[in-house]
């Protein structure tokens, strides 16, 4: 509650969140996706405005782009990213890698689509160097979104090669991503689940 009371977006999400499905999760991770995709896919505008949006790139591709961006971010323990090097570097490469064929706008034009159809990533001033950087809205959505990462790794290549990577990160640090580990846990399902569940807490009492 604490965490809450001093982020009001979080806070107008849940309440947008229990207005729309008249309840609110008791899973975070779902509270969490349902939260995301309000925001992503304008769910509450009119559809003039999401037709404005999803014309220059489906929210599916916005999506995919941030989950990838919060990875890239997480897995370089940052906060804060600057703008010139997810319009000219980031993006373009994480468009290119998964071979993205739909998404035909320029990074600087992608970002811009993000950041107006959701303000998950916001400008945050500038760095010790004068450069303009970027953040998530709240960690909890980078963290989240890494943990999705992971689950879209776990679809492509198997649980087993992404619960132990994430796993190693853990390892590596265990603060920075717990709950990176706890979203992607959560996220499983039958004896991936189990498993992960075992695995992580040995690592934990290790």
């Amino acid at each position: 509650l604490k965490e809450l009371a001093i982020n009001p977006m979080l806070l107008s999400l849940i309440v947008i969140v229990q207005f729309v499905r008249k309840v609110i999760p008791d899973k975070r991770h779902v509270l969490y996706e349902e939260c995301v995709k309000i925001l992503i896919e304008r769910r509450l505008a009119d559809p003039k405005t999401q037709a404005l949006y999803d014309k220059e790139m489906s929210s599916e591709d916005a999506s995919v782009i941030l989950r990838e961006v919060a990875l890239y971010m997480h897995k370089r323990k940052v906060k804060e990213i600057p703008r010139s090097d997810l319009e000219k570097i980031i993006i373009p490469k994480i468009a290119d890698d998964l071979k993205m064929d739909s998404v035909k706008l320029t990074g600087k034009a992608v970002l811009k689509n993000i950041e107006a159809r959701s303000q998950l990533l916001s400008e945050k001033g500038f760095d010790e160097w004068n450069r303009l950087v970027m953040a998530f809205s709240h960690l909890t959505f980078q963290e989240y979104l890494a943990s999705v990462a992971f689950m879209a790794m776990a679809g492509e290549g198997g649980a087993k090669i992404a619960s132990e990577s994430i796993l190693g990160l853990h390892l590596s640090d265990p603060d920075w991503w717990e709950e990176v580990a706890l979203l992607y846990g959560a996220q499983l399902e039958g004896r991936e689940r189990v498993r992960f569940a075992e695995l992580l807490s040995q690592r934990q009492l290790a």
